[in-house]
């Protein structure tokens, strides 16, 4: 029921959501009106605000709109909440100049996208620039960005002629720093690269597939890597610096073949995709006992983009935490959709020229469907290699549905009445995990015995020694097998 201060209603109209709003419980400014005042509630008005834009898909109302559905949607309006609406001057070719009024702190998507402006000054205050916010305004080429500013989203500036005068301009450098310490562009063509220090931001798809660079040093003045900062730079693989780095954002380094991720103890958020894709990274390192919360940016909660949707380190199966990390859930390290697909560890000895080093395995993660991660003999951090000499209790999730082979083959669901497994190993060899159970890998045979223990049966586990294996690197494998459970 209403109650009669309802500003405005939520419609679907030709399957987008629009808010409609009552004009008589609101002050409107539309954008043939004078320089607008800010109501002294701070709500001005709304915009035809739709889902899922993308640069690419730019749409517009259809023309089989309700009838009121087309008398609010073709009228724009300019200003909500301190924000220029979206699409308020969208394709608004006959808009050569706008004075944006004082108040105003955000420009919203498209807002302006497609214009005719040809200068704007944006006025101390404004601290985030939207989406395509002046996307293809091609005779925009004069700018003022104040440094109040602190944020610009993928696509505000893309094809403007300011942009482009600065790309193809001469001995100009090969940063274009804005706002407050934001790194909007690039230009050059090094391999390695060393971003000023003045720059506390570095920008969307700044540095998106410039396969020449091979390392970056970072600013320690950094607070944020946004979306695709780094995105596609194939032959990245050092990055130094940056050690108060606190939020990076969707696929910033995606694509890149860095061998060691470091995490460092200021960071508090990682996005989808932030990592990963090359199979060029061995582990990831968190550097706080303090885990990152997974962040995601609205791009990825469009229709089209699925595919972003994914965990912040895609295809990377190894992480390393300090010991006194307890609790994974709720970070970047969750199980389940979005979550990692690999094992959690922690160094319990540094190698030595003499011998490799040891992890413990703290946790395994289990997907959505169920599915365990697997364990392998040892991992890689930093360029050394580990040996995995301890499993922790608890540290793999057990599966109570899952199929368990007995001697008959038969689902553990089904087969009624059994309440022991023998897993028969003819061979070990705890180095290499080869040779075993007639050339298959011990994995499948651990993954067996966890298993089983989840569905609470009893184990016995049975084992050829083949001659000439080591007699200590067979104990070692027996113990980190039990030690499962």
């Amino acid at each position: 029921k209403e109650d009669g201060n309802v500003l405005g209603k939520t419609k679907i109209v030709d399957g987008k959501a629009v808010i409609f709003v009552d004009n008589s419980k609101v002050e409107i400014y539309d954008k043939d009106s004078p320089a607008p005042k800010i109501h002294e509630s701070g709500v001005a008005v709304d915009s035809s605000t739709t889902m899922d834009v993308t640069v690419s898909e730019e749409e517009h109302l259809s023309e089989e709109n309700s009838a009121l559905g087309k008398e609010i949607a073709d009228k724009k309006y300019v200003i909500m909440n301190g924000s220029i609406a979206e699409r308020a001057f969208y394709k608004e070719t006959d808009l050569k100049e706008y004075q944006i009024p004082a108040g105003v702190t955000r420009i919203g998507d498209f807002s302006f996208a497609r214009s005719g402006l040809t200068s704007i000054r944006i006025p101390s205050g404004v601290n985030s620039i939207g989406y395509g916010a002046f996307y293809n305004c091609e005779d925009l080429s004069t700018i003022y960005i104040p440094t109040t500013v602190t944020e610009i989203e993928p696509a505000a500036f893309s094809n403007t002629a300011w942009l482009k005068s600065w790309k193809n301009g001469g001995d100009v450098g090969s940063f274009l720093v804005v706002g407050d310490g934001i790194l909007l562009a690039y230009k050059g063509y090094q391999e390695n690269v060393k971003i000023p220090d003045n720059v506390k931001v570095i920008g969307p798809e700044v540095f998106k597939n410039h396969t020449e660079i091979e390392s970056v040093a970072l600013p320690d003045g950094l607070k944020r890597i946004d979306e695709e900062a780094f995105y596609g730079c194939s032959s990245l693989k050092n990055v130094s610096g940056g050690s108060y780095v606190e939020e990076i954002k969707d696929r910033a380094f995606y694509g890149c073949s860095i061998q060691t991720v470091r995490i460092s103890e200021t960071v508090k958020s990682v996005g989808l995709l932030a990592y990963g894709d090359m199979n060029q990274t061995d582990c990831v390192v968190f550097m706080s006992d303090q885990i990152p919360k997974l962040s995601y940016e609205k791009t990825a909660t469009r229709l089209s983009n699925k595919a972003y949707r994914k965990s912040s380190f895609e295809g990377i199966s190894v992480f390393v935490v300090p010991s006194s990390v307890k609790d994974f859930e709720n970070t970047v390290l969750m199980d389940g959709k979005m979550g990692i697909d690999g094992i959690i560890c922690s160094v319990i000895k540094e190698p030595t020229l003499q011998a490799k080093g040891e992890v413990s395995v703290r946790h395994v993660s289990i997907d959505e469907n169920g599915n365990v991660a697997q364990i392998p003999s040892s991992v890689w951090i930093y360029g050394k290699e580990y040996y995995v000499t301890n499993v922790e209790t608890d540290a793999i999730p057990s599966k109570n549905d899952a199929n368990i082979a007995t001697e008959e083959s038969v689902p553990a669901e089904e087969a009624e009445g059994v309440t022991d497994v023998t897993v028969v190993v003819n061979t070990l060899n705890f180095t290499k995990y080869k040779e075993t159970n007639d050339g298959k890998e011990l994995q499948p045979v651990i993954d067996g015995i966890n298993r089983a223990y989840g569905a609470e049966m009893k184990i016995t586990l049975q084992v050829g020694i083949k001659e000439g294996y080591n007699e200590e690197e067979i104990l070692d494998m027996l113990q980190l097998t039990f030690q499962h459970r």
